[in-house]
């Protein structure tokens, strides 16, 4: 399907119910020809009027009939045999001072409602009214889960891995951030909740830095000083009963 076929179908799938009249897109070049196109292969369908007719053998034999002006008018009769003339012929060649085509198009239905003619249909040239089909809204779909699929393969972003960190990989990172921070053995704790949590809860951090303390391995140091930091800063201490909170990590 090329680009503005498959334009066409997106704009009539955001149209009001799926349809919309032709005459509203003025400036979409090409339209007629594309609606034709995709009327062929089932996406969509339109308003139509009848193209040609022909007579059929049931109309041949009623106009051999002697009785054949009891059974139509003598108007019906001149339109039937004028289209027996012909292998097809269009409406309008049928039209003529004895005929309007508001009375033609009656009686065109008519002959098609008893059998007598045969028509083939084509787009209404004026006020024509284009519909999504069923299999119209099926190709829309498609379409929508091809983009998702590609999307998806190109914007997908590898989930980081969600081990969590072992007590001694903590205490490594502490003296990693003391180094990279150059906070002097005295690393303000909201560095290390920044950098483990996540894959970390606050509370799964505090659990582990009180093991490292029970083995020796940390010292805590509460804030006496709150100047140098911000509210949020130093909520992520570590609340204490009495006095403030573990603010300083410290490795032994």
């Amino acid at each position: 399907m090329d680009i503005d076929c498959l334009k066409f179908l997106l704009r009539l799938y955001e149209s009001n119910h799926h349809r919309v009249y032709l005459v509203k897109w003025q400036n979409f070049t090409g339209k007629n020809q594309i609606c034709e196109q995709l009327g062929e292969r089932g996406l969509i369908d339109f308003t139509r009027e009848i193209a040609t007719v022909k007579i059929t053998p049931a109309g041949k034999g009623l106009l051999e009939l002697n009785t054949v002006n009891l059974l139509i008018s003598d108007i019906e009769y001149k339109v039937l045999k004028k289209i027996a003339n012909f292998s097809e012929i269009t409406p309008s060649k049928l039209l003529g001072k004895s005929l309007k085509a508001g009375d033609c198009q009656f009686i065109i239905n008519s002959f098609c409602e008893k059998g007598l003619i045969s028509t083939t249909t084509k787009k209404k040239r004026n006020h024509c009214e284009v519909w999504l089909t069923q299999k119209g809204l099926e190709c829309i779909q498609q379409v929508n889960d091809y983009f998702l699929t590609w999307e998806n393969i190109f914007t997908k972003v590898p989930e980081q891995s969600k081990e969590k960190p072992t007590d001694a990989a903590i205490l490594q990172m502490i003296i990693q951030l003391d180094q990279e921070l150059e906070t002097n053995n005295y690393l303000p704790i909201f560095h290390l909740r920044k950098a483990l949590q996540p894959p970390l809860s606050r509370e799964e951090l505090d659990q582990a830095l009180y093991r490292l303390q029970r083995e020796d391995k940390i010292e805590f140091s509460t804030l006496a000083e709150v100047k140098a930091y911000s509210i949020d800063e130093i909520e992520t201490g570590i609340p204490q009963p009495v006095g403030g909170p573990l603010f300083f990590i410290i490795v032994n």
